[in-house]
């Protein structure tokens, strides 16, 4: 019984760190973004190559473990997820699963740490220390500072300081204005635009639609990426629809409605299992019937190609298999003639990750949506689900930079979590009741 009350009293001084940890936690949050996106833009390989400069004659090996040294700093965020596990999580399931995550997660980066792949495990961290956080503070951030780089790589590529690297499709140019990568830019727009409306529950201005309107002519214009455009512009329609239908107060009990509720649920098992499908069952035949479907021949049927090469050569793998992706980033699969990156998200997480990495991210972002779904919140769910749409062409289902919405398993959409002196109060005095009672059980009765 002693070292019962030893514990609580140990947890009783922590609780009083709550609120450092949550500073900690969204000053980790935007450090990652930023980290993460400044790393998808042409900023970044000037930036390297000034910080390599700065350290003059030392060796090439410990300019390199210095530089990656301060790299270190976006895992600063690993600091809540332990803080939530020891102090904020009270159910002892909920506490063992996030610490199979994370070991997991760690598993990976050592099963694979000959290609310094650290993804799961940097997924597994933000999700375990998003605990009970508000997804409005993370999700503004996250608007803020993509929206700041975007806009200065944008400027300084058109002002010349930066490259742009132009991608030709038939005649047109296909302009990436700072990002090493055209549809890069694109997707940075879309899921700019998809987490302010996640975060405002579809409920948008007047402004945001000429934005929205704006950045998606310079799509049509400049970027050609169709994908980022379709998201968009469905998002925009749900939610002039969402405003526009009378809310109702009670829960739907149509089967329509029930149906369309269950299928945003399951969107991301439901896409990933077509695409599973299409794969395997990849042949001439199917690609015949595929183009004849209006925008596939430019975008699905190659990305089947290449992702149907990495599964003929990695077949099944519970924990992935060493593939090497060559993409076309900064003009790179020009340079060497071969292009093997992976562009949809499905087989890219089972190839990379393996059977174990589908189902353990599959099962994860599903009990996201369930959580929506059960607490109402359906315009978020329809978010979330273009988000599905968007992994089945697009690579970044697994990307903080870009895909935010790895925060929802276990963070709060009432936008009433946060840390307050009452709360901290009340965990203290709740502590200390526990406590004594157990003491007041311990001794026995004269």
């Amino acid at each position: 019984m002693s070292n019962e009350i030893k514990g609580s009293d140990i947890k009783e001084q922590l609780l009083q760190y709550r609120k450092s940890m949550d500073r900690l936690y969204y000053i980790s949050i935007a450090i990652l973004v930023a980290y993460n996106i400044f790393g998808s833009s042409t900023m970044a390989h000037y930036f390297f190559e000034w910080l390599y400069g700065l350290f003059g004659d030392m060796p090439g090996d410990l300019k390199t473990l210095i530089v990656e040294t301060i790299c270190l700093i976006r895992y600063l965020i690993i600091f809540p997820a332990l803080y939530n596990i020891v102090v904020e999580v009270k159910e002892r399931k909920t506490r063992l699963i996030m610490v199979g995550m994370l070991l997991l997660g760690w598993f990976y980066t050592f099963y694979w740490r000959e290609f310094s792949n650290t993804t799961i495990f940097e997924v597994m961290v933000v999700m375990v220390a998003s605990y009970g956080k508000d997804f409005k503070k993370a999700g503004y951030r996250s608007v803020v500072i993509s929206g700041v780089i975007l806009i200065v790589s944008f400027l300084l590529s058109v002002a010349g300081v930066l490259p742009d690297f132009i991608k030709m499709r038939g005649d047109m140019e296909r302009h990436a204005f700072g990002m090493i990568y055209c549809t890069d830019l694109a997707a940075h727009w879309c899921f700019l635009l998809l987490t302010y409306m996640f975060i405002k529950d579809g409920k948008m201005k007047w402004w945001f639609y000429v934005i929205a309107a704006l950045l998606s002519v310079l799509n049509i214009v400049f970027v050609d990426a169709r994908n980022s455009l379709i998201i968009v512009v469905l998002a925009c329609i749900g939610s002039i629809v969402y405003q526009c239908v009378p809310k109702r107060e009670a829960k739907t009990s149509s089967v329509i409605g029930n149906v369309f509720q269950w299928g945003l649920t399951f969107s991301f098992v439901i896409l990933a299992g077509l695409y599973m499908i299409l794969n395997f069952a990849y042949s001439q035949s199917l690609v015949a019937v595929l183009e004849k479907i209006p925008g596939f021949s430019t975008s699905i049927i190659p990305r089947l190609a290449t992702s149907r090469r990495a599964t003929m050569m990695f077949p099944i793998s519970l924990f992935g298999s060493p593939y090497i992706q060559i993409g076309d980033g900064m003009g790179t699969a020009d340079i060497l003639g071969i292009y093997t990156f992976l562009d949809d998200s499905y087989v890219s997480v089972y190839v990379i990750y393996g059977i174990v990495g589908l189902l353990l991210m599959l099962s994860l972002v599903t009990y996201g949506q369930y959580r929506l779904k059960k607490e109402g919140h359906i315009f978020r769910l329809f978010i979330v689900s273009l988000v599905a749409i968007d992994c089945f062409v697009e690579h970044h289902w697994t990307e903080t930079g870009y895909n935010i919405f790895l925060l929802l398993p276990f963070m709060d959409f009432s936008g009433q979590s946060g840390t307050t002196d009452k709360a901290i109060t009340e965990d203290k005095a709740a502590e200390k009741q526990e406590t004594e009672t157990e003491t007041d059980h311990s001794i026995p009765e004269e």
